[in-house]
């Protein structure tokens, strides 16, 4: 594929993946028609909602939105439909319940054209919840923008280099590393952010362009965690793949270590069930021994300490993110 000489030959197809969020969509959807530089087309998947959302896309479909419809097969296999279905080089990825500001494609299509050797393209958002906005940890400075030199590392710094909201891929590359893994429900996105970053390179623009929603309604991170997020065995198969390059080894175990503390603090914060015997082991295979006794700390720690310690993280980033609108 020749590479773009101009924003203005960019043409982005935007993928919304749609199960059970009314509530959500018809916001969602107008922060996709309110950009500044508009969407090449606007693909809605709708994944055997039982709500009302479907019908309530229907009433975009005059603006130049697509309803595609499925049986239920989980959000993977939507998003996975709707990057088969689009009609042009360039996707970004939105979740039904987030929202883009009005910057977002045309950022998005000027760091196409700044780096178009990159096979995903990222930008930066803000975290609702309860009313409240918080500015996620990054291993960037913001306002940064350019290639990310060593992807896992960065991404580990917080895991807000991508997300299923921020993220812009090139249509082929994703194809060729399989797209999003079916029949995994939690971290499903990080896997296929790593398969890219892994084969090609990434570029991100520091600057918050999208506000994700964890206000909402049937969200992921909601849901009891009783197993361990698909993203743990995923990343210890790569540390153990003769293939894996050096250097990315040692961002792949920041990676995992980020993810194993995150786990094992939020799940007794929430007072969910843990297979905690299997993180241990995971850890174990993974090389990094010094986490085992930092987990087993954090497993023994009381669970009104983990949540001042949550609090005061929280309170630091609602912080960052006034200081940030002003």
């Amino acid at each position: 594929m020749l590479a773009p000489h101009s924003t203005t030959e960019i043409k982005i197809s935007v993928v919304i993946p749609l199960y059970n969020k009314a509530r959500h969509i018809a916001h969602t959807l107008r922060s996709v028609l309110q950009q500044a530089s508009p969407a090449a087309e606007i693909l809605v998947v709708d994944d055997g909602s039982t709500d009302a959302g479907a019908e309530i896309v229907r009433g975009f479909l005059d603006q130049g939105v697509r309803l595609i419809q499925q049986p239920n097969q989980g959000v993977s296999a939507a998003r996975n439909r709707g990057l088969q279905e689009a009609s042009y080089p360039y996707v970004a990825f939105l979740d039904a319940d987030d929202e883009w500001l009005p910057e977002h494609l045309s950022t998005l299509q000027t760091l196409i054209t700044e780096f178009p050797q990159a096979a995903l393209w990222s930008t930066f958002c803000l975290i609702r919840q309860h009313g409240n906005y918080y500015l996620p940890p990054s291993g960037l400075p913001y306002g940064w923008r350019g290639m990310v030199e060593r992807f896992f590392e960065a991404h580990a710094q917080g895991l807000s280099i991508v997300n299923s909201s921020t993220a812009c891929v090139c249509k082929e590359a994703l194809l060729s590393v399989g797209g999003f893994p079916v029949g995994v429900k939690l971290n499903e996105d990080y896997i296929a952010w790593w398969h890219l970053g892994y084969q090609y390179p990434v570029a991100h623009a520091a600057i918050v362009t999208v506000i994700y929603n964890q206000d909402a309604e049937n969200r992921c991170s909601k849901l009891p965690q009783a197993a361990l997020p698909a993203s743990l065995p995923f990343l210890v198969e790569l540390l153990h793949s003769q293939q894996t390059p050096y250097h990315h080894r040692r961002g792949i175990k920041a990676c995992f270590r980020r993810i194993a503390i995150a786990t094992l603090i939020n799940t007794k914060i929430n007072a969910e069930t843990l297979d905690t015997k299997t993180l241990l082991r995971l850890t174990w295979r993974s090389g990094c021994y010094e986490l085992l006794l930092i987990l087993v700390v954090l497993y023994l720690c009381p669970r009104s300490f983990l949540g001042f310690l949550k609090h005061k993280r929280h309170r630091r980033q609602r912080q960052q993110a006034k200081d940030l609108l002003g």
